[in-house]
Order: C-alpha cells, then sequence, then structure tokens
C-alpha cells in the first residue's frame, strides 16, 4: 500500500513539474512577444491615429493683424534681390500657425507671391501664375521628428489650371511637393478630417482678392499619410474603406 502512494505522489511529483515547466514557458513566450519591435505597417497605423496634426486650415483665409515681422520680411526680400515695386505684402500666419509654430507668412495682395519667414531666412511656398497662389494651411508633425512640417495648397496655371500641396520640412528647410498628384481644375484646400489630414475639393464663396477671400468644402480627394518611412499624398480611393 505504501509502495503504490509513493509511486502515485512520484508520478503526481512529475506532472507537476510538467505543468509548471509550461506555465513558465507560456510566461516567456508573452514577454518576448510584448517586446518585439513595432513594424512599419503597425507604424503607418499609430502614426495616423495619433492626433500628429497640430492644427488645420479653416476655409477662409485673411490679412493677419501683426506686423511685427513685416519690416523683417522686406528686408529678406530686398536682400534677396526681390522685385518688390508692384507688391503688396500682408502677414497672413493664421492663429493656428502663430500658436503652434515659430512660423511667419506673408502674402503679395497682387501677385500672389507667398513667402515663409523662418529663422531668419526666407523661402517662396508654390507657385502663383496666373492663379491665387497659396488657399490653404495646415501643420503636422507625420515624421515625428519633433518638428512641425508646414503643409500647403496653392493654385496656379501653366495652361492647365490646378492645385498642387507641398511642404515645408522643418528639419532639411526644403520644401518639398508631392508630384505624383495634383489636382486640375479644382481648388484644393487642406482640412484635418477624423484625425486624417485631407486635401478636401473647394470653392470660393466669396473672392476680394488673393489675401481675402473664403471657400466652402466639398468632398475628400486624398489624404497624406506616412507609409514606408515616407509622407506621401494618396488618392483617396486608395484608402481601405
Amino acid at each position: 500500500m505504501i509502495y503504490i502512494f509513493v509511486y502515485h505522489a512520484i508520478l503526481y511529483m512529475k506532472k507537476l513539474k510538467i505543468l509548471i515547466a509550461i506555465v513558465i514557458l507560456i510566461l516567456i513566450v508573452l514577454l518576448l512577444f510584448k517586446t518585439v519591435p513595432i513594424t512599419m505597417e503597425d507604424s503607418n497605423k499609430k502614426r495616423n491615429f495619433d492626433n500628429i496634426i497640430i492644427a488645420n486650415a479653416s476655409t477662409s483665409f485673411q490679412r493677419s493683424g501683426d506686423i511685427a515681422n513685416l519690416d523683417i520680411f522686406l528686408d529678406k526680400l530686398e536682400e534677396n534681390q526681390i522685385n518688390m515695386e508692384t507688391s503688396e505684402y500682408y502677414n497672413v500666419t493664421p492663429s493656428f500657425i502663430n500658436e503652434n509654430s515659430t512660423y511667419q507668412i506673408f502674402k503679395d495682395a497682387n501677385t500672389g507671391n507667398t513667402y515663409l519667414l523662418y529663422e531668419e531666412d526666407i523661402y517662396k511656398l508654390g507657385n502663383s501664375r496666373d492663379g491665387d497662389g497659396v488657399i490653404s494651411f495646415a501643420l503636422a508633425d507625420f515624421n515625428q521628428d519633433g518638428m512641425k512640417e508646414l503643409y500647403f495648397s496653392y493654385t496656379w496655371d501653366t495652361g492647365v489650371y490646378r492645385t498642387n500641396i507641398a511642404y515645408f520640412d522643418a528639419k532639411d528647410k526644403k520644401i518639398k511637393g508631392f508630384d505624383n498628384i495634383y489636382f486640375k481644375d479644382k481648388e484644393v484646400i487642406l482640412l484635418k478630417i477624423d484625425d486624417m489630414l485631407c486635401a478636401v475639393e473647394a470653392e470660393y464663396t466669396e473672392h476680394i482678392d488673393k489675401v481675402n477671400f473664403k471657400l466652402s468644402s466639398r468632398n475628400i480627394l486624398a489624404r497624406i499619410t506616412f507609409e514606408n518611412d515616407e509622407i506621401i499624398l494618396k488618392e483617396e480611393s486608395k484608402f481601405e474603406k
């Protein structure tokens, strides 16, 4: 009888050891899974839904009352030998850009030429030939480098009226465009919709001059997103519904 009891006790201990070993193995696997680096696909999803769009443009465009940096800007134009004979420049920096960055934006009411003043240098934003030039702005940090990019859309005409979208990369201090997409015969503005930065078709509801106008938004045409370590403009039809 004692032998039978000892025999079963040994079997029970062996099973218990196996069970403990299995539990320990499961815990190790779970710990390893938890520390696996985020893949690029997962990273893209995280970036899209973490409110990385700091602020977005409204559907109105107007002169700012801020003239504090206007003289500095005009001096920079002169330094760069940019013709100002027929120019009428205004500070058009939206309040959300003032509140979230050090960017200052100036636009000529006559030609639509638009410049960014940033860290004592000026950068021309887009093109305004036979168009209104820049018509909307947005701020975002899609590449998560801690420096907000300045996004903008602009209308111009080279035989085909169009809107293009580009952005200023504060880290590289360069204007970067999206050459893969432009919007023919349309005004397009940038708006934050459902935590995404969208290129939205628009139409003028009021137009006084190139620095005073209003637009109404219509349908989404494309979105700016971050994929494969690159900021891209992607047509709306290519997003999963």
